[in-house]
């Protein structure tokens, strides 16, 4: 028997195979997963290498505080090949397990100087010392209500973008950084519109010295605070403070002496270096001879608010301590006193007196020094004879 064949959709009934219309269909359906997949694929890798640069980052962080944890450094004269890098930086990148992020770009490491000394011990610098110099700033803008202070170092990687934006930010949000600080702005990805570059080293991807401000910023940080590093590296040592929780009262007509202790800090061979202050000022209850290591000087008690702006060695003398004695000769108190200042009027010297003390251990007179400060405030009361 003859059996007739029949086509449906094209395709003769009992024949093999597909039609150009069926593998056209295929084909576009293969293209259409493909493309899926290979966008896919990209994003996918992106993000396994942001992870692996964290994880990177996060051993390089560790050897940060292995370094400072470790036995006496000299760097002087030590590099890295970048002539940005100074003795303490390269030689710390030069022992960091990982020199690139996995996008191929030098891991970038901004620190305290303060606490990296060229030369030394580290770990005594770093467990003596009470703040720093960096604030990481959690926004653009380094609002106040965003600011964490005292940062010991901070270390950054291009990110998925392979350009650094993440540097000293001190002059581009002006007022908002505190006086005398270096700020460093990391905020949070989610900030819209955030294209800021701080950095204009040539380390990145663009190696242009400038900022570039068309990418949004994606840097992957991570910042360690002075407690923090005093903690992991196992700070024994006081911070910098005065000893001292009050002044012995006084009385007119009587010999007085009193000395003032502080501990802690990187003391300097001669001492640290101290101001006192008064309501009062340099009449205050009839004492102001001031003696450092019993060496007698003619620094006086300062006005009340000098000691904080002053940075002169009118305010402050150095010694291992400073005594204070009485101005009626002999270190007697003087049964009267003609007060020049307006919060303390007439000639009578008995009653309660304020008197701020401050102490640094780094000589305030140097143009550019910086290291450990504190202060304290007493109730000096003088009784009537």
């Amino acid at each position: 028997m003859k059996l007739k064949q029949r086509c449906i959709l094209g395709r003769a009934t009992g024949s093999v195979g597909f039609t150009l219309i069926e593998m056209a269909i295929v084909v576009l359906i293969v293209g259409i997963v493909f493309s899926i997949g290979a966008s896919s694929i990209g994003f996918l890798l992106k993000r396994a290498k942001a992870r692996e640069t964290q994880a990177k980052l996060d051993s390089n962080v560790d050897s940060v505080v292995s370094y400072t944890a470790g036995p006496d450094v000299s760097t002087t004269g030590v590099t890295d090949g970048k002539a940005a890098d100074n003795g303490v930086i390269a030689d710390i990148k030069n022992k960091m397990p990982y020199g690139k992020d996995s996008f191929g770009i030098d891991f970038h490491l901004i620190l305290d100087s303060n606490l990296f000394p060229p030369s030394g011990k580290i770990k005594d610098t770093i467990c003596g010392s009470s703040s720093t110099y960096i604030v990481v700033c959690r926004d653009k803008a380094c609002s106040s209500s965003n600011q964490i202070q005292n940062v010991a170092f901070v270390m950054a990687s291009g990110g998925e973008n392979q350009n650094i934006q993440t540097d000293n930010a001190t002059t581009r949000v002006g007022a908002a950084c505190p006086a005398g600080k270096t700020c460093v702005s990391i905020p949070d990805y989610n900030e819209p519109g955030n294209t800021m570059d701080d950095y204009v080293g040539l380390d990145d991807t663009y190696n242009s010295g400038a900022a570039v401000t068309t990418l949004n910023y994606d840097d992957i940080t991570k910042w360690v605070t002075l407690d923090e590093l005093r903690t992991k590296i196992g700070c024994e040592g006081s911070q910098l403070k005065i000893l001292n929780n009050e002044l012995p009262s006084a009385k007119i007509g009587s010999y007085y002496y009193a000395a003032v202790n502080a501990s802690g800090g990187i003391k300097p061979s001669a001492g640290y270096y101290w101001c006192a202050e008064s309501n009062c000022g340099s009449t205050m209850a009839g004492i102001s001879d001031i003696t450092y290591d019993n060496a007698s000087t003619a620094l006086a008690i300062q006005a009340e608010g000098t000691c904080s702006s002053c940075s002169t060695s009118t305010c402050w003398k150095q010694g291992n301590q400073f005594t204070l004695y009485g101005d009626g000769g002999a270190g007697i108190i003087p049964s009267a006193v003609p007060y020049a200042s307006p919060a303390c009027s007439g000639t009578n010297i008995s009653g309660t007196y304020k008197i701020n003390v401050y102490v640094k251990d780094y000589n305030p007179a140097t143009s550019g020094a910086t290291g450990n400060s504190a202060n304290k405030s007493y109730a000096l009361t003088v009784n009537p004879n």
